[in-house]
């Protein structure tokens, strides 16, 4: 198939993880055999024509990019689009009532906890822009990375049709040399941001015998090199993050991590067996399970080991290639 992959960003120099997924679809889709083309979703652009279906990578509300890439792809073939986070549902993107707490929309319906959004851009279910790129989604073919979000927006009134599971490069995320007292890391793009945990991280550093290093803004080859030699990962994200794909790369590098209980975690770790799961947003909790660890070289292995497993047998680029490979297939009735 020819396909064409559209995402608001296309800086190489930037290292989300949205927008590293967006180049390991490139990779696996074309190792695949399949033509692909990748592009800027921007308002600006046209959208280019000699394609068999579109994959859109959405997830930031930049300018009315959504409404009219949608309006140019209605006349312009089958699209599937993939929603990294919960824009447009959420306008905040990470139903989160305020700071780091989860809105009624996680485990409910939407209440409207965020206040309208009347602190600055948006004014929630009271702007037309918000309101008509919610119709274009609940108009798209929709596909998310896991079952918790996928049940969250079906029950906040957004269909979705496929469940995608990402993946990363086991090649270059790969275990390195472990050691008996261990290193404890944490990374994140977007490290500043209270949706990521990181000062319920630093709360549960306080007080105690060790540390843990952040790695933020760094190239993807210098966080695979610091991942090999990582003892313990700590994943402590405050919303129901829809993926995680550093906490991935930490698995397929031997960690053994410690994850709170967020959808895109959930969906890749099962507790005691490849990680240890903790209630979000609890320091306490966190603080416990790293210490445990510590404490504990053969169940570091073991999970470490067990980490590395999984995302061989499920989360690789070609696992993740081949998922939507079979997706964009049937959306663009094209037959194998």
């Amino acid at each position: 198939m020819n396909i064409l992959i559209l995402h608001y960003n296309n800086d190489p120099y930037h290292h989300g993880g949205a927008e590293t997924v967006t180049a390991d679809w490139v990779t696996g889709l074309m190792e695949r055999g399949h033509q692909v083309t990748r592009s800027a979703l921007r308002p600006q652009d046209h959208v280019p024509v000699d394609h068999d279906v579109v994959l859109v990578g959405t997830m930031h509300p930049t300018d009315l990019t959504l409404e009219r890439t949608a309006n140019a792809l209605r006349y312009n073939g089958p699209s599937l689009w993939f929603l990294h986070d919960y824009w447009p549902f959420c306008p905040s993107r990470m139903c989160l009532a305020e700071h780091d707490r989860g809105c009624s929309a996680t485990t409910g319906v939407c209440g409207n906890e965020c206040g309208a959004f009347t602190n600055g851009r948006y004014t929630f279910n009271r702007d037309p822009w918000l309101d008509v790129c919610r119709d274009v989604i609940r108009e798209q073919t929709v596909a998310v990375a896991n079952d918790t979000t996928a049940d969250m927006l079906v029950r906040n009134g957004q269909p979705v049709h496929y469940v995608l599971p990402l993946g990363i490069d086991v090649r270059m995320f790969a275990p390195g040399e472990k050691h008996n007292d261990p290193i404890i890391t944490t990374s994140s793009a977007w490290a500043a941001y209270p949706t990521k945990g990181m000062h319920i991280l630093k709360e549960a550093c306080q007080g105690k015998a060790w540390g843990v290093s952040l790695m933020t803004g760094l190239p993807r080859t210098k966080v695979a090199e610091v991942l090999a030699e990582t003892d313990i990962y700590v994943f402590p994200s405050c919303y129901e993050e829809t993926w995680g794909l550093c906490l991935t790369e930490a698995m397929a590098s031997g960690c053994a991590c410690v994850a709170s209980d967020v959808a895109g975690a959930k969906a890749q770790i099962e507790d005691g067996y490849n990680g240890v799961i903790v209630p979000k947003r609890n320091p306490e909790a966190l603080a416990e399970a790293v210490e445990r660890l510590i404490a504990d070289r053969d169940l570091r292995r073991t999970l470490g080991g067990n980490a590395r497993a999984t995302v061989e047998q499920r989360f690789t680029v070609q696992h993740m290639a081949e998922r939507f490979e079979k997706a964009l297939m049937e959306v663009a009735n094209v037959s194998t």
